[in-house]
């Protein structure tokens, strides 16, 4: 959990919950918690659009490195059946 409510430490934790995904399911969660921060950073006046896209874009590239990780165990595991 974070204790902090600066934008680069929810950030990060949002990252650190994606990379600790093991499976899709768990990857969607994930997934809407990064919407729920972009949703809040949108909300929050404090915030520039620069930022904003910064960190959607990070968060998003984040979700796209780990699904295609999982995705290339699950077909290693597909394969070695």
């Amino acid at each position: 959990m974070v204790t902090s409510e600066h934008y680069g430490d929810l950030k990060n934790w949002v990252i650190k919950n994606i990379n600790s995904c093991e499976n899709t399911k768990q990857l969607h969660t994930a997934y809407k918690l990064s919407k729920l921060l972009e949703k809040r950073l949108l909300n929050d006046e404090k915030v520039c659009s620069k930022i904003l896209i910064e960190i959607s874009r990070e968060v998003s590239s984040q979700y796209e490195a780990r699904l295609d990780e999982i995705m290339d165990t699950r077909l290693k595991n597909i394969i070695n059946e």
